[in-house]
This record gives C-alpha cells, sequence and structure tokens, in this order.
C-alpha cells in the first residue's frame, strides 16, 4: 500500500487550500470527524489547473440525505473563497469536491477504495479508522489479484480472479 499521510508533494497553492479546508472542518466538526483524505488527481499528481480537489470526508452522526450533508459543510467552503480567488487570479480553476460518508456507511466496501488504496493522502485519522479500512481493502486487492493500468485518458482497474466490484457489494471491511 503506498498510503501517504502528508501533502509534500502536492503544490503550494493546492495544499494552502486543503490545509485551510481541514483545518475549517477540525474546527467546527472536531468531535464527528472520523478522517479526511485526499485523493484523485491532485492526490495523483496528474491534474491540470481546472481539476478540483477530491476529499473524501468521514464523519458521524449525519443526515442521510446528500443534499444536507453539503449543507453542513456549506459554511467551510464558503471561508474558503478568499483562496480560491487567488487561485483563480493565478490560473488555477479549482474547488473542493467532497464526498461525505457517515462513519457507519464508510465501513462497507465501495470502488472509491480502490483508488484510496494506490494513491490516497490521509489528512485526518481518528483511530486509524481510514487506515484499517483501506489496509482490509489492500488484502482484498491481494485476493483478487488487481491491477490498475492506464487505459487511454483515464485508471483502470484489472482482476485475474473475479470481480469485486461485484462480490464485495454489501460486505463490510471493518467493525
Amino acid at each position: 500500500m503506498r498510503l501517504r499521510m502528508r501533502l509534500q508533494n502536492v503544490p503550494s497553492p493546492y495544499r494552502r487550500l486543503i490545509e485551510r479546508f481541514v483545518e475549517l472542518l477540525l474546527s467546527r466538526f472536531k468531535d464527528r470527524i472520523v478522517s479526511i483524505a485526499l485523493f484523485g488527481s491532485i492526490a495523483r499528481g496528474d491534474f491540470k489547473k481546472t481539476s478540483d480537489v477530491d476529499i473524501l470526508i468521514i464523519m458521524k452522526d449525519l443526515p442521510k440525505s446528500r443534499m444536507k450533508r453539503y449543507e453542513l459543510i456549506a459554511e467551510v467552503l464558503d471561508e474558503l473563497e478568499t483562496i480560491r480567488d487567488y487561485l483563480l487570479d493565478v490560473g488555477i480553476y479549482t474547488g473542493i469536491s467532497p464526498v461525505i460518508l457517515d462513519v457507519n456507511e464508510a465501513k462497507y466496501f465501495r470502488p472509491l477504495y480502490l483508488d484510496l488504496v494506490e494513491d490516497g493522502i490521509i489528512l485526518y485519522d481518528k483511530d486509524d479508522f481510514l487506515y484499517r479500512l483501506l489496509s482490509r481493502m489492500q488484502e482484498y486487492i491481494a485476493r483478487f489479484e488487481g491491477k490498475r493500468i492506464w487505459m487511454g485518458r483515464r485508471w483502470m482497474w484489472f482482476f485475474k480472479k473475479g470481480n469485486p466490484l461485484i462480490e464485495l457489494c454489501g460486505v463490510k471491511l471493518i467493525d
């Protein structure tokens, strides 16, 4: 597993946006935040000036509605506008794209976890929740003999033994 815990390879303008976002989340929701991780093109290092900053947020006691979850963090996103304005001034057209999961939902397999194992950057992880979850996911990748391959314009997963996208659907990865 190549999981990283720091943002040292993320360019400065993006790093400042990400660090501030995490600071604001933790100051507002410290008791509810379980894990925060960066994923996607910024984490991999193959981003463009128009790439979104993909962030996984795992929290306790979330509403069921996705819209209500976004409303919960809307004020935090609004507080990032000064940094976003600066990024726009220097030709970087980005924003935060959050995936917000309740801790109980997060315990179950999601295809997103495959890529997080490869190039996710854990930014906050109470009691190693996400690290344990992704370690378990790594075991499944090995069991299915999974390999991620660049195909044209995107990464694709291939498996020699079975299909975890089907076989792991509904499977609880950790307690």
